[in-house]
């Protein structure tokens, strides 16, 4: 049997990996069944310009005709304001924007379960749930937008004299709202973008109106701030906000997030931080993980000591960029 050269080359290079590369034996202990939380106040943040925004948006959106909530497809049913909800009675399109950080095939049951949502009027709480990855800048990206919000105001409204829609872009920190508006003035006007964007949560902090995504019909936009839930008592879900991004790591402190990453990802048996990290077997214990991660990608102080604020903040950026394989919390 003939086997090609590339076959014996590939079968080469996988074993000179290895080489380079052992797996490293941790011996981190048992793992934990319960994460020991700093206190309520370090998952609190809702700054001034957040309450000013919210009254600005309570103000502007009765202007609208549609209001877009952006939300982190990881995180599909917590995290959500639910004071958005009740800004005002107009229809509401739900966007799961970073859809390229899980996998697909769980798509068709996050949107069946998310439609089957009620407001206390029995109302759905949204009308359509669309997945976007709006930073590709690419039309496959924000295509369905609006079709959906021109199904979901109806006749009446299009019907109006003055053919010309407005809607709010609303949502937490951090989830992609700005991406969002730049992608559809690209997508349906091939704009240049014009809202400011960062992966730092909080960037925008007023709300800006009238930013034109579509000429024909002419179609406005009003940005708003990220505003998160003004008093959460559920810890677990403020740190899961936090190790997506949507609180500020600084706020809570880089190493405790990366804790309750570790924490969480040993809980789904996740291993791409094993694989990520060249890990034989999980580890929980966390300052042995970062000591790790510290020597692996160099982050290390004079005398060689392992910066483990450093390689907490490596470990954060690599889950949030999908370094460490797809994730999903379904639950």
């Amino acid at each position: 049997v003939s086997v090609s050269v590339s076959v014996y080359v590939n079968i080469h290079r996988l074993w000179a990996t290895t080489q380079r590369e052992p797996c490293i034996k941790m011996t981190g202990g048992p793992m934990r069944s319960a994460f020991v939380h700093l206190s309520k106040s370090a998952t609190h943040w809702f700054p001034g310009h957040m309450a000013k925004g919210f009254q600005a948006m309570q103000r502007a959106v009765h202007k609208c005709d549609c209001v877009i909530e952006v939300h982190d497809a990881r995180i599909p049913f917590i995290g959500r304001n639910d004071n958005f909800k009740y800004l005002s009675d107009v229809p509401r399109v739900l966007v799961l924007n970073k859809a390229d950080l899980i996998e697909k095939k769980h798509r068709r049951a996050i949107r069946k379960r998310l439609l089957q949502q009620r407001l206390p009027n029995n109302k759905p709480t949204q009308t359509h749930v669309i997945f976007s990855s709006c930073t590709t800048q690419s039309g496959a990206a924000t295509r369905d937008i609006l079709p959906a919000v021109l199904e979901s105001v109806g006749e009446k409204t299009l019907a109006r004299k003055t053919p010309k829609l407005k809607l709010m872009i609303a949502g937490m920190p951090n989830v992609g709202k700005s991406s969002l508006i730049n992608a559809m003035r690209q997508t349906y006007s091939n704009k240049k973008k014009c809202a400011s964007t960062s992966n730092w949560p909080g960037k925008t902090t007023a709300v800006q109106t009238d930013i034109k995504v579509m000429d024909n019909p002419p179609v406005y936009v009003v940005d708003t701030p990220g505003i998160m839930i003004p008093d959460m008592t559920d810890l677990d879900e403020a740190m899961t906000l936090a190790i997506v991004g949507t609180l500020r790591d600084d706020l809570i402190g880089p190493e405790h997030v990366a804790d309750y990453l570790l924490y969480t990802l040993n809980r789904m048996q996740h291993q791409g931080y094993m694989v990520r990290y060249g890990l034989s077997e999980p580890c929980d214990d966390i300052n042995t993980v970062l000591e790790h991660i510290a020597r692996k990608v160099g982050r290390l102080r004079k005398g060689g000591i392992p910066d483990v604020t450093a390689a907490a903040i490596h470990f954060l950026q690599d889950f949030r960029t999908n370094k460490l394989g797809p994730w999903i919390l379904m639950d």
